[in-house]
Order: C-alpha cells, then sequence, then structure tokens
C-alpha cells in the first residue's frame, strides 16, 4: 500500500479562476451599460480619443483620465478572461488525474 501523500491544494488557481469570473461578470455588466460609447482599446489612437472625451484641465484631470483610459480597456477586453478561466480549468482537471 502506498503511503499517504499529503494532498497538496493548489489556492492560486482557485483564486485566479475567481478573478477571471469577476473579469467576466464586469465585462458583460460594462457592455450593457454603455461600453459602444468608448473606443475599442486595440485601435490606432485610442489613448488620444479617450484624452479628447475626457478634456481634462488640470494635472488632476489627467490622472483620472488615465485611469478611466485603463479602466475602459480592463472592461472591454474581459472576453479574454473566458480563455483564462477554461485554461485553469483543465489545469485544474489534469492535475487532479495526474495524481
Amino acid at each position: 500500500m502506498a503511503a499517504d501523500r499529503p494532498i497538496v491544494r493548489l489556492q492560486w488557481i482557485d483564486g485566479m479562476k475567481g478573478i477571471s469570473i469577476l473579469w467576466i461578470a464586469f465585462f458583460h455588466g460594462f457592455n450593457f451599460l454603455g461600453g459602444s460609447r468608448f473606443p475599442w482599446p486595440l485601435s490606432d489612437g485610442y489613448l488620444g480619443a479617450m484624452y479628447r472625451s475626457c478634456a481634462p484641465t488640470t494635472w488632476l484631470g489627467e490622472i483620472g483620465c488615465a485611469l478611466e483610459s485603463f479602466g475602459v480597456a480592463v472592461g472591454q477586453l474581459g472576453y479574454h478572461a473566458v480563455a483564462v478561466f477554461l485554461v485553469l480549468s483543465g489545469f485544474g482537471l489534469t492535475y487532479s488525474l495526474a495524481k
């Protein structure tokens, strides 16, 4: 009989899958509530278009515009989280099968 091996659970996989699920939910909510009014983050001139739409007048406004640009990009690129979730789920299934 084989010696009892400690059960190793990779906690980071569960955490990353949870983040992926939240990112997917944010993506759907963002697109439902008006994601079409923002430029596509992978297009040429994305930052310039976002800067023109913000029209900051102070350096704090510029920081706010940069954060908004980053948030919009993260929101619109949420469909990538589906692939991350699927890869991590496949890894977890393979890892448990290999044990």
